[in-house]
């Protein structure tokens, strides 16, 4: 049975046709093999796809190499308008990586390569996905909330009172930081002193004694505690990086 909780609507668009229908079919066993399911619309002609991106689509397989419009330029535009949509290139340059990399792709593939780096790419899409649908439930003065995980910068500790500060907003709680810790660290958090639990993925720079988050903020790594900052943030990097090597 399939999980009708989870659909995805994906684009792909190169200007081989015959590679589009390969690339369709293979996707699609994959994704029936997952029991999930995705809508899948082809293209051929990346001017069509320019006047049909939509908010709704979450993941496009962009060749790069294509005449009128290049794979780069469409991520570009469809970036600028869905920032949340998920870019996979397929090209049979593989000396284009490197610059491809200024799009955040999630994945590279290389069409010789498919059959290697497809199951690959699309287990990584679904990976975030997922990560980015946890939720921490959490009861504040006003009354119960949801959060979702991947949007929490820090949580700090004010007492008996804890603040997690997201992208867009802060909450303010009863609570010891230590219950948050050990459940926090498998998805990427890191408590840098006593007073703060940060996650990787908003981590800036990271110095000997301080780190530097995103929103510019500098918060202190406890004496202790570089050691495992470092490898948390590392570990980080390096699953979010492994495809570049």
């Amino acid at each position: 049975m399939f999980d009708e909780d989870k659909r995805y609507k994906i684009v792909i668009c190169d200007d081989d046709e015959t590679f589009v229908d390969l690339l369709s079919e293979e996707i699609e066993q994959d994704f029936v093999q997952r029991k999930i399911v995705c809508l899948i619309e082809k293209y051929s002609d990346s001017r069509k796809l320019l006047d049909n991106i939509g908010a709704e689509t979450q993941l496009y397989f962009l060749d790069i190499d294509m005449p009128e419009i290049n794979g780069m330029e469409i991520a570009n535009k469809i970036l600028a308008m869905n920032p949340h949509s998920e870019i996979i290139f397929v090209s049979n340059h593989e000396e284009m990586v490197f610059e491809s990399f200024r799009y955040k792709p999630l994945r590279f593939i290389r069409k010789e390569k498919m059959n290697q780096e497809l199951q690959e790419a699309i287990s990584a899409f679904l990976d975030k996905k997922e990560k980015e649908s946890r939720i921490l439930e959490i009861t504040t003065r006003e009354g119960k909330c949801c959060i979702a995980v991947d949007d929490i910068i820090f949580l700090e500790s004010r007492q008996h009172y804890l603040k997690i500060c997201c992208e867009n907003e802060s909450y303010e709680l009863r609570g010891r930081i230590s219950d948050y810790e050990t459940m926090l660290e498998k998805y990427g958090f890191v408590r840098v002193n006593i007073g703060f639990i940060i996650n990787c993925k908003y981590i800036k720079i990271l110095k000997t004694k301080k780190i530097i988050l995103c929103n510019g903020m500098e918060i202190n790594i406890g004496s202790n505690r570089h050691d495992k900052v470092r490898h948390a943030y590392m570990e980080y990097v390096r699953e979010k990086n492994k495809w570049k090597l």
